[in-house]
């Protein structure tokens, strides 16, 4: 479809035309596929640890640690773009050497084999630059300043934590795309094994830069969307147009065949049924893959502010993540993934024991809502980094996952 077709005022009022979902249903197509990443699971695991007994114990210790962390059982909603099955946002996609990446470090995790366990997300901010004012902005005391990082610097960390068996890097600022002939040199010098993806409100995104990041390996797209309504977006990002920018950087990126996903942050206002419904309609017309739910918190702009949900707004959230997922009556509905859930169930997954964040500046943060530095990316190992984001004191919103 040519997005210049559809007149600007249709855009704003959502009357986009019902894409395609990218959801499978087929009871024969999810059949073979759950058979597939058993058998992959254990040939990994049989491959790393050499013991039958183990790989079957193995295989079904990490059965039951995903449903005890999604509440739910594997596969139970699943996607499909270019080939590739995709149903959590933090997995690779499969068939993939990162598929495989990660779960030789789940393997690890359960039945240690090797010093580490590897990393499943790198979020990484690549620029201090940014066109919008977003309200809840956690880079904001170091936005509009001179950047640190340079390509080389750039490429460096992402080789390091490559080799170090991250299998999925994220990139963030700021706004990402305002570096995009970093992120294309990026991903031409990137080894494989690794799932990229950027983290963008959408700004100036164009169907040509969609279709050469895709052909130049990036995985997917995840769009920031605060509110199903232009003016309530707009307003949240203070920027004028940005809602239009979000819905047409989110159908460039589906028409590509980036795995395409919305990203909220459902403030203490919006955190109503009525809203959070509209708003995952909105993201079944557009057709994407993923809904990501990040509640706001007192970090960047938003520190000693009021922002934390009730309690009631969480079970809110949490209700709807399991209806959505699970009940047949939303079967083409985006996936839907909401990190407080989980973190509420089992921990913390950041801290270099999942996940940790490298700032602007190029340090450590156990996440990116912890203000607390543990040291420089670029001068310290991969390991050493890990290690010492595991001895420092984080933000303590969630306790640290303890598997």
């Amino acid at each position: 479809m040519n997005l210049s077709t559809i007149p600007k005022k249709e855009l704003i009022r959502k009357k986009i035309p019902q894409q395609p979902s990218p959801i499978v249903n087929h009871p024969i197509e999810k059949l073979w596929l759950r058979i597939m990443l058993s058998l992959d699971l254990l040939y990994v695991a049989f491959k790393c640890l050499g013991n039958p007994i183990n790989v079957i114990k193995v295989s079904r210790t990490l059965k039951k640690k995903y449903v005890n962390v999604f509440g739910e059982e594997l596969l139970n909603k699943v996607s499909k773009v270019d080939g590739k099955y995709y149903w959590k946002f933090a997995t690779p996609g499969f068939p993939s050497q990162a598929s495989r990446q990660s779960r030789a470090n789940e393997v690890n995790r359960v039945m240690p084999y090797k010093s580490s366990n590897g990393l499943g997300i790198l979020l990484f901010g690549i620029t201090k630059k940014c066109p919008l004012s977003c309200e809840h902005c956690y880079e904001w005391d170091r936005m509009h300043q001179k950047e640190k990082l340079s390509t080389e610097d750039l490429l460096q960390i992402m080789h390091k934590y490559q080799d170090y068996g991250t299998t999925q890097m994220q990139f963030g600022g700021g706004e990402p795309l305002l570096r995009i002939k970093d992120i294309y040199t990026m991903l031409d010098h990137a080894k494989e094994g690794t799932d990229f993806w950027i983290v963008t409100s959408g700004w100036k995104f164009k169907a040509k830069q969609a279709t050469k990041l895709k052909n130049k390996g990036l995985t997917g797209v995840m769009i920031s969307l605060d509110h199903h309504q232009p003016e309530g977006h707009d307003k949240f990002r203070g920027k004028e147009a940005s809602y239009d920018m979000a819905i047409e950087a989110a159908l460039h990126a589906k028409h590509a065949k980036l795995v395409t996903g919305l990203s909220l942050c459902p403030t203490k206002a919006y955190t109503t049924e009525e809203n959070l419904r509209a708003y995952i309609e909105l993201a079944k017309q557009l057709g994407v893959t993923f809904v990501q739910i990040f509640e706001p918190k007192p970090a960047g702009r938003y520190k000693d502010k009021e922002v934390l949900l009730s309690k009631d707004q969480e079970q809110l959230l949490e209700d709807l993540y399991i209806e959505y997922n699970q009940s047949k009556k939303y079967k083409d509905y985006p996936i839907i993934n909401y990190t407080g859930y989980h973190q509420r169930r089992t921990g913390c997954f950041g801290g270099g024991d999942y996940y940790f964040y490298i700032d602007t500046d190029g340090d450590a943060h156990k996440c990116p809502l912890c203000s607390v530095k543990v040291c420089n990316a670029l001068a310290f190992s991969a390991d050493d980094t890990v290690n010492l984001l595991k001895q420092t004191a984080g933000c303590h919103f969630f306790e640290q996952c303890d598997f």
